[in-house]
């Protein structure tokens, strides 16, 4: 794991500036107004990622949002709309439904119903369903999510924190963490994922720095990279175009 070090400066709000980093990796600080365009990405990812005690995987949200947005198609039309195949569609579909395909318990939100002639399987929203769709807005949601599709698999916690560095460059990895009420192992395994080396020593994402600073309260900083205000920038695009 890569950790710059740099000398620098306070902003009025008495954290890290970002203005103050001249590591070439860097990015500029996110505006006010993406800062209030951050804030209406984390409240519609907030009823997912509230469904179950462990993460979310982010495949799953895709998959629902696209189920949303098109209801009572089959399981194979879902499939070629997401570009994947029958038996991974499959996989998510049934967790989505209320019995897990191992036989645990599924997130109750969509139901598969058999046609009345009895050609084939249509798959629609339960009550439960449309309510965290309508909490979603998932034609925007879907678009926000597009440049994680050809990333390795993630969570919603992970594009959460991603979000929450956006709009709080500067602080420390512990204010991230308490701002999300995560415990410390949970947040390093992300924050460390979201950097250019996961704390296993795999390849991270390479979207957020972590800066070593020396200062009193503060020994870490983080700040998005290049990249990850490149990822950001297009997850907020669809929000901009209304």
């Amino acid at each position: 794991m890569i950790i710059t070090r740099f000398t620098v400066q306070k902003d009025s709000g008495g954290y890290l500036d970002p203005s103050s980093f001249h590591d070439e990796t860097m990015a500029h600080a996110i505006t006010p107004n993406d800062r209030t365009d951050v804030e209406a990405l984390l409240s519609a990812l907030r009823p997912f990622a509230n469904l179950r005690q462990r993460p979310a995987a982010l495949r799953t949200v895709a998959a629902f949002l696209t189920i949303a947005t098109n209801e009572g198609r089959a399981l194979n039309d879902y499939a070629r709309a997401l570009k994947k195949h029958r038996a991974y569609m499959s996989r998510i579909v049934h967790d989505l439904c209320d019995l897990a395909r191992n036989g645990g318990q599924g997130l109750g939100l969509i139901e598969i119903r058999e046609e009345k002639r009895g050609k084939r399987l249509e798959i629609l929203l339960t009550d439960r369903g449309r309510a965290i769709a309508e909490a979603m807005r998932c034609q925007q949601m879907l678009l926000a999510l597009r440049p994680f599709s050809k990333m390795p698999p993630i969570t919603v916690r992970t594009v959460t924190v991603l979000l929450i560095i956006a709009a709080n460059e500067g602080k420390s990895p512990a204010d991230i963490a308490r701002l999300l009420k995560l415990n410390r192992a949970d947040m390093s395994k992300t924050i460390y994922g979201l950097a250019d080396r996961k704390s296993n020593g795999g390849p991270g994402l390479g979207l957020i720095q972590i800066a070593e600073v020396s200062m009193l309260n503060q020994k870490q900083a983080l700040f998005l990279t290049n990249q990850g205000r490149a990822v950001v920038e297009e997850m907020l695009a669809p929000l901009r175009s209304q």
